[in-house]
């Protein structure tokens, strides 16, 4: 009796594996970089001086970037729901007043959100604790993928880059069209991720139903699954051939025909004629 019951622990687990794997589909990916960080004048958001030394230029800030990012999602018409997309920080750089590499992440997410805010804090860190230098925030709608850079900053300066595309086999301004290519069959658009039928029909048109194999539209007069059979007889390149080869060869037989049955009149005549005179002269000769 503990096997049913057992059988509906594993099915229930099954079942519950593959709603999870349906609801993390990813469909975008995002990409985020920070490069080419400067602070030539080594100065605080305050205008003062990192550090203070008998020698400043041996001595420079130590600056630490934490970048926030987060997206807004339309859960309906009438509501939408934030999710953080990125939280990190990274480890101070010692006397640094330029960088031209800071921070790089790859991330895919299940949908494309429809509004994104970067918020990037940049502080001298010190064993005496920590001086902010900068903070910069910046938003974007998202109406569909795309790829930006823009420069962070006021007393420093930071360049923003990020992207936001599809996935392999997911097209459309939000990645919402699947679409798989099926070799010899259909191919994807490239934008818009409309299947675009790669079976040759000759006189007709290529249609893929829900059903998902291509399928011959005829014009009117053409039949056959490549709409090129024309009252009832399939007309290939192989067919054609066949038949100019044929008619070849029957005209050249129709010509030697004609030709030999020519020569045999001919002969026939001439002979006939021969008989004629040698019957003349045997009866001459009597």
């Amino acid at each position: 009796m503990a096997q049913p019951s057992m059988w509906r622990g594993s099915l229930l687990t099954v079942v519950i594996i593959s709603l999870s794997e349906a609801v993390t589909e990813t469909r975008v990916e995002v990409i985020i970089e920070l490069t080419d960080y400067e602070n030539f004048d080594d100065r605080t958001h305050h205008g003062r001086a990192c550090d203070f030394s008998f020698l400043p230029f041996l001595d420079s800030c130590d600056p630490q970037f934490s970048i926030d990012v987060t997206g807004v999602w339309m859960a309906n018409q009438s509501a939408n729901y934030t999710e953080p997309i990125i939280s990190d920080q990274t480890q101070p750089h010692i006397n640094t007043r330029r960088l031209r590499s800071v921070y790089y992440m790859k991330k895919q997410l299940s949908s494309l959100p429809i509004e994104v805010e970067f918020h990037v804090v940049v502080d001298d860190i010190d064993p005496k604790g920590s001086t902010l230098i900068e903070d910069m925030e910046y938003k974007v709608q998202l109406n569909g993928t795309t790829k930006q850079r823009l420069q962070l900053g006021k007393h420093v300066k930071l360049t923003l880059g990020f992207e936001f595309r599809c996935l392999p086999t997911f097209y459309g301004p939000r990645c919402e069209v699947l679409c798989q290519p099926k070799p010899l069959q259909w191919d994807c658009d490239t934008k818009s991720g409309a299947q675009i039928c790669l079976v040759d029909c000759g006189h007709g048109t290529c249609e893929i139903p829900p059903t998902g194999f291509p399928v011959c539209k005829c014009d009117d007069g053409w039949f056959g699954s490549r709409c090129n059979m024309t009252d009832h007889r399939e007309i290939t390149p192989y067919t054609t051939a066949l038949h100019l080869v044929l008619l070849g060869i029957g005209a050249v037989v129709g010509i030697a025909f004609f030709l030999l049955t020519g020569i045999a009149i001919v002969l026939r005549f001439l002979r006939r004629r021969r008989n004629l005179r040698l019957q003349r002269k045997a009866s001459n000769g009597t």
